[in-house]
């Protein structure tokens, strides 16, 4: 039994860092599009369109085999998932017009301190002094990389504030996933999870700049956008099928591979730069994530 829990565990840990491979370029890419005139309404609906219809392929092949989710499932997948890939994808986007990518994923990072404080708050949660200096950790490493890396503008705060929307609502759908939703398959789960955020989209899009000029413009940023919808399929299906076997909190703790290679991307790709104050306000960020979710040791859960 114990090999085998260890199998599963080293299983879904690779799952998991595979994940963070998977979505890091996404960041980088999606600052191109956005320089490079493409609006982040167009950005997400043309990501969210690729992305369902690989998804439904994926989710397709799982029916299948005979894997199925429940209406209630489907619905909490529906609804949780236009906020976090339309509402929050938009967000996200936007704010890479006003900030740095490395910064704007840096933020969006932080999101199991948010977790864990929307689990005390609702009583999912035991409080611990050690977690709210974590906590407290992880805020003075956001506050460190925003004043050093960041300025007082106006658009500058605006990302900022965007990327913390992105960050709330990706804290709540993990805090949905795990509670709810980790016992059914990946596939089908994050099928309908896009299939809510491409819904939304579509219902937004006609009223806040949705034009494809682009293309006509620089046609090779459609292969950019494409792998947006690349990197977010990769990141998603992995992440979940991870989590079923070691747990949102382990899951946390290996996903900090993700940050670091934002960074590096940002770094070779679009020249950005962090300086050492900066870079240390940003390791502050990553090991007070760590110390959150260190005290619970991962759990092994069945895969569907």
């Amino acid at each position: 039994m114990g090999g085998i829990r260890e199998g599963k565990l080293l299983y879904g840990s690779i799952l998991v860092l595979l994940s963070g491979i998977f979505y890091a370029p996404v960041a980088v890419l999606g600052k191109i599009c956005v320089e490079g005139g493409v609006e982040p309404v167009t950005l997400n609906v043309i990501r969210l369109i690729i992305s369902v219809a690989i998804l439904g392929l994926l989710a397709l092949n799982r029916m299948k085999a005979g894997r199925r989710l429940p209406l209630a499932g489907g619905i909490i997948s529906f609804v949780f998932g236009s906020l976090v890939w339309a509402l929050g994808g938009l967000f996200f986007f936007a704010a890479l017009g006003m900030m740095n990518a490395s910064l704007a994923y840096l933020l969006m990072y932080i999101y199991p301190a948010v977790v864990l404080i929307i689990s005390l708050s609702i009583g999912w949660e035991r409080f611990m002094a050690s977690k709210a200096a974590a906590v407290a950790l992880t805020f003075l490493g956001v506050a460190l990389v925003l004043r050093v890396g960041g300025d007082s503008g106006e658009n500058f705060l605006g990302g900022v504030v965007l990327v913390m929307g992105t960050t709330l609502f990706f804290a709540i759908y993990i805090l949905v996933y795990d509670r709810y939703l980790a016992d059914y398959s990946a596939a089908l789960v994050s099928f309908f999870t896009m299939l809510g955020g491409l819904a939304l989209m579509l219902a937004i899009a006609p009223f806040h700049g949705f034009d494809l000029d682009f293309v006509g413009k620089n046609p090779q940023l459609l292969l950019l956008v494409a792998g947006t919808a690349l990197g977010s399929v990769g990141s998603i299906v992995l992440f979940l099928q991870g989590i079923k076997h070691i747990g949102a909190s382990w899951a946390s703790i290996i996903s900090t591979v993700q940050p670091l290679l934002v960074v590096l991307l940002s770094w070779l790709v679009l020249g950005e730069m962090m300086g050492p104050l900066q870079l240390c306000g940003a390791l502050l960020l990553v090991f007070g994530v760590v110390l959150i979710r260190w005290e619970k040791k991962p759990s092994v859960k069945g895969a569907t």
